[in-house]
C-alpha cells in the first residue's frame, strides 16, 4: 500500500490523498512542482474534494506569481451549446486550466468542439477515501480543531464513517460539540432519506408531505431543518439530493439550513437534546426496518 500524501493548500487547509488516489496525487505533485503543464480534468462525485483541489492549484499559482488559472467547476452542469463553445474557446487561449465534473466526459452531452478539447486534458479520477486515509483525515482534523482523539476512537470512527473528507470533518466537529450520538450502530452510515423523512414527520406530528411542501409555518420550517441536518449526517447523499427530497430545494438552501441549525445547537442544550432524541428515533426505525426497506 502506498503512502498518504499531504499537499498544503494554503492557510490551515491541506489536501490528504491516500493510496486509492495515487494517480491523482502524482498528477498534482508534478503539476505543483512545474514538471507538467497544468491542464487537468478531475472527475469525482459531489463532495469528493474537487473544489479543494481547484483552490490548491489556484493558491499555488498565486504564491508563485503565475498567470491566472482557467477554472470550470462542475462541467456536468454546463448546458447550452453557446456556453460550451465559450469554454472551448477559453481552453484554446489558456495555458493553464483545470476542469471538474461529477461524471466522465463520455457521459456528458457535449458539443463536438468541446469534447475534442477535453481529449487534450489529463483526466484523473478522485475516489472516496479508504479506511487508512479516513484514519489519517480524522487525526488531521482532530489536530486542526484541537479535538481529543485516541487511536482506538479514530479507527472506530473511520470504520463507521465511509464519507468524503469534508463530511468526516463535519461529523467529527459535531461529535466533539455533542451534537450527534458518539456511537451510532455500525451499519448506519447510509440511512435511507425516506426513513429520515418519515421519522422526522412522525416525531413532529406532521404529515410527511408537509416536509416537502411549500408552507413556511415555524413548526414546519423547524422540522425540515432538523430533517435536512440529519439527512446530511446519516444518509450519505449530496446536498442536491437532499434538497430534491425536501421539496426540490436548491443545494444552497440545504446548506443554509444546516449551518443555521449548527449555530442554534451551540447555544441551546434543549435543542441538542431534541436532535439526539430525533436521531435515536431514526436509528430505531432503521434498525427495525426489514432488509432493503
Amino acid at each position: 500500500m502506498g503512502p498518504i500524501v499531504n499537499i498544503p493548500s494554503g492557510g490551515s487547509q491541506s489536501l490528504l490523498l491516500g493510496p486509492e488516489n495515487g494517480e491523482l496525487a502524482d498528477a498534482l505533485e508534478q503539476t505543483l512542482l512545474g514538471q507538467k503543464p497544468l491542464r487537468l480534468l478531475i472527475v469525482g462525485p459531489p463532495g469528493s474534494g474537487k473544489t479543494l483541489i481547484v483552490k490548491t492549484l489556484s493558491w499555488s499559482r498565486r504564491i508563485k506569481s503565475q498567470p491566472p488559472l482557467l477554472v470550470v467547476d462542475d462541467l456536468h452542469r454546463l448546458k447550452g451549446s453557446k456556453k460550451q463553445h465559450c469554454v472551448a474557446t477559453h481552453l484554446d487561449q489558456s495555458d493553464a486550466a483545470v476542469l471538474t465534473s461529477a461524471v466522465p466526459p463520455t457521459q456528458l452531452n457535449l458539443v463536438p468542439r468541446l469534447a475534442d478539447r477535453l481529449t487534450e486534458l489529463a483526466t484523473v479520477e478522485i475516489k472516496p477515501p479508504a479506511f487508512a486515509t479516513r484514519v489519517a483525515l480524522l487525526r488531521h482534523f482532530a489536530r486542526r480543531h484541537q479535538v481529543p482523539l485516541t487511536d482506538t476512537l479514530a479507527q472506530d470512527l473511520a470504520t463507521r464513517w465511509s464519507d468524503h473528507a469534508g463530511l468526516i470533518e463535519k461529523r467529527l466537529l459535531n461529535l466533539a460539540r455533542g451534537l450527534v450520538a458518539p456511537h451510532a450502530p455500525e451499519h448506519l452510515d447510509h440511512v435511507p432519506l425516506q426513513a429520515i423523512q418519515a421519522t422526522t414527520a412522525r416525531f413532529y406530528q406532521i404529515a410527511p408531505s408537509q416536509l416537502s411542501g411549500p408552507h413556511r409555518h415555524r413548526k414546519l420550517v423547524h422540522a425540515r431543518r432538523m430533517g435536512m441536518f440529519l439527512a446530511r449526517q446519516l444518509s450519505g447523499r449530496s446536498l442536491a439530493e437532499i434538497g430534491q427530497a425536501f421539496g426540490h430545494k436548491d443545494h444552497t438552501t440545504v446548506l443554509y439550513h444546516c449551518r443555521t441549525l449548527e449555530k442554534l445547537l451551540q447555544r441551546s442544550p434543549e435543542l441538542r437534546d431534541e436532535l439526539r432524541r430525533l436521531e435515536n428515533e431514526v436509528f430505531k426505525r432503521h434498525l427495525q426496518a426489514p432488509p432493503g426497506a
